[in-house]
């Protein structure tokens, strides 16, 4: 781990190592690099005073906040600290290696298995992180034959001249190999990007750091999965990287993974060890226990740890020569391994969120762990393993929501569609409202971003070559460049079915696809998807489902209730979500009955749903997360009505699902998503109720 001081405030900062000369009579010794934070839209006018002191900065901030770096005089930077539109102009603090290094890894060999007993192996899943980008911020990686090829080019922060990522220290080199390297590396077919911010004797400052971040969201390939390993720290926070540290997980998607510290204190005394959006990492020893010296050095501990890894004598590469190894003690040594098996997951499941990695990793963990420390967990770092096939289940996940639809649409339905509806994957309303019409039309629901058709529907488009495409909703969230593009997979023609709101979309859906007299028609709150989803599947094409306000029925909706006077209408969800008043409502436009159905909570509602509607024996059921409604979009129609969409909870499977299943008798069962969002031993479960 390396050590920083001071940490930096900010509203907006600007960073940079400010490569301007020093004023006349001002020796180099007399300036540091420092930090400027700048109220938000004020760049302008603090390069223009910057100028005015002869100082050029060296960098700019473009994404994780608004400011610059500079080298300046304390006296310069009490002057721009006077400035209204600049809130702090603070000097950088050092950063500097705590890793201690001496001349069949057992970290490895940990880490795959339950028992303290090694067994001399370890495994992993084919993927092995293929795919994804680890991002090393720390003494650069040299590319040794060891990292297969897999190094991509990076970035060097630091101010020493050797414009260059090669390691002259060996420190980065070291986790590199821990993470992806082919012998002592945890995801061995991770890409390993170097991004150097300390220099050969190991030191830097934060504001090379908070730079390095900067430019990792800016440079990032969209939609690739992505880790951050960061085996650096102190004691004096560095808000504004705290804060850029926030942005690389909730605004990239980015998974940070942070060392604990090797001070033998509280995490919470150290940053970024501190930070609740990173994954902080404490170091183990041969014995499961947490790794300790002497009172002033081991592992730091406490409840802003969030798991264990091997730390102690952890063989990996060695910087100077093919071939050779070295060994490193601390948390710096515990952290990489934790990236690598970010990257293992990310790699079965590239679109698994920051929080769904972390869930996953401390919900793997093993219990085995003593003399943790006041308040830590007792988890150790647990690979997640090869997936076993599961008789009677089958999986559905594709790297991101788009795939994912792409998958079900490929097995479920045969090139030469008559139709394909295609919404947006950034909502829900649209591709709900049309699940029953594409089952109705016998075709599938895809997904596309607002200004994008991406890849994977791409090709799936090239292969079922629809008859026709529907486009639902208005350019504002399928653009009229998204729909051009869609002419080119069909020889038909492509329309747009879209009202003022999500409310009159489906019912204009429900007008150009149901004729009046229908057996049933679902109602459903607009306001969420869970409802409105088990009933898309249930209604199976025979009818459409409908959304509705908590308390007021649509005018659209009531119109088109009105022209269809269904046979009977099944209200989806309990008063709390569809009141007695739309209730009362809807009467007026059916002959038939009105029925509400609703549970305790999703889970059970999808359960009676399916309960009312599906006989025993049913050929499939598809169980997607309750969670979310990315990957159950293009279930419905995929189901067809041959069978329910359940919903499901990460956790474990809850007894109204498992009491649905034992009912249904389905011949399979698909789960929606990947391992992020329905996790393994959820699938496990899934698989042995089938088997019943």
């Amino acid at each position: 781990m390396r050590r920083w001081g001071k940490t930096l405030t900010a509203a907006a900062v600007l960073t940079a190592a400010l490569a301007g000369a020093p004023a006349h009579g001002v020796s180099a010794e007399d300036v540091s690099a420092h930090t400027i934070e700048v109220a938000p839209g004020t760049q302008d006018l603090v390069r223009d005073k910057l100028a005015e002191l002869g100082i050029e900065p060296s960098y700019e901030f473009t994404t994780t906040t608004d400011g610059f770096t500079a080298q300046l005089t304390e006296e310069q930077a009490a002057a721009l600290a006077d400035l209204p539109a600049v809130t702090s102009a603070e000097r950088a603090r050092p950063v500097s290696i705590l890793g201690t290094q001496y001349d069949p890894t057992w970290g490895l060999d940990r880490i795959d298995q339950a028992a303290r007993t090694l067994d001399g192996r370890y495994t992993y899943p084919d993927t092995a992180g293929r795919g994804v980008r680890v991002y090393v911020l720390d003494t650069g990686v040299t590319p040794l034959p060891e990292l297969g090829g897999r190094l991509a080019p990076g970035a060097d922060f630091t101010d020493d001249g050797r414009r260059t990522t090669t390691d002259c220290q060996g420190h980065g080199t070291h986790v590199a190999g821990t993470i992806a390297s082919q012998t002592y590396g945890v995801a061995k077919r991770a890409t390993i990007v170097p991004v150097r911010v300390l220099g050969c004797d190991g030191r830097g400052e934060t504001t090379d750091v908070h730079e390095a971040i900067d430019w990792i969201l800016a440079t990032h390939p969209a939609g690739t999965p992505g880790v951050l390993n960061l085996s650096i720290g102190g004691t004096d926070p560095d808000l504004g990287l705290e804060q850029a540290i926030r942005r690389a997980v909730r605004d990239a998607g980015l998974t940070v993974v942070v060392a604990a510290g090797n001070e033998n204190t509280a995490a919470a005394r150290t940053s970024p060890a501190r930070v609740d959006e990173a994954v902080t990492v404490g170091a183990s020893t041969r014995a499961d226990t947490r790794w300790t010296e002497n009172a002033g050095r081991g592992s730091n501990w406490g409840a802003k740890v969030d798991l264990f890894a091997p730390g102690a004598e952890v063989h990996s590469l060695h910087y100077a020569a093919p071939g050779r190894t070295a060994a490193m003690t601390g948390t710096s040594a515990a952290a990489p391994h934790v990236a690598g098996a970010a990257a293992l997951l990310l790699g079965d499941v590239p679109g698994a969120t920051p929080a769904q990695v972390a869930a996953t990793l401390t919900g793997q963990a093993g219990r085995v762990l003593t003399g943790t420390g006041p308040g830590s967990p007792d988890l150790l770092l647990r690979v997640p393993q090869p997936a076993k096939p599961l008789d009677g289940l089958d999986r559905l996940g594709g790297a991101n929501r788009y795939a994912t639809a792409a998958l079900i649409a490929t097995d479920a339905f045969e090139p030469g569609v008559p139709v394909a509806y295609v919404a947006t994957g950034q909502g829900y309303a649209d591709a709900l409202a049309a699940a029953s019409a594409a089952a109705h039309d016998h075709g599938p629901t895809l997904l596309v971003s607002p200004r994008a058709v991406p890849a994977e529907v791409r090709a799936e488009l090239t292969r079922l070559r629809p008859g026709r495409i529907v486009v639902l909703g208005g350019p504002s969230v399928v653009s009229g460049a998204v729909r051009t593009e869609l002419a080119g997979y069909t020889y038909g023609e492509v329309t747009r079915v879209a009202g003022a709101d999500r409310y009159e979309t489906s019912a204009r859906v429900s007008a150009a696809t149901f004729d009046p007299g229908v057996p049933v028609a679902y109602l459903a709150t607009g306001g969420g998807y869970a409802d409105a989803l088990a009933g898309a599947a249930a209604a199976g094409g025979r009818g459409p489902v409908l959304l509705t306000g908590r308390d007021r029925l649509p005018p659209s909706v009531a119109a088109e209730l009105e022209r269809l006077r269904p046979r009977r209408v099944v209200v989806l969800g309990g008063p709390s979500v569809v009141s007695e008043a739309v209730l009362d409502r809807v009467g007026g436009h059916t002959g038939g009955e009105v029925r509400r159905l609703f549970g305790g909570d999703r889970y059970e509602t999808a359960a009676r749903v399916s309960a009312a509607t599906f006989d025993g024996g049913v050929p499939v059921a598809y169980v997607a997360t309750g969670q979310d409604y990315a990957d159950a979009l293009a279930g419905a129609p995929a189901a067809g009505g041959r069978g329910p969409v359940l919903l499901t909870a990460p956790t474990g499977v809850p007894p109204s699902l498992a009491a649905e299943l034992a009912r249904l008798r389905p011949g399979r069962i698909v789960v929606l998503g990947g391992t992020g969002v329905v996790p393994g031993p959820v699938a496990q479960t899934l698989a042995e109720l089938v088997a019943r």
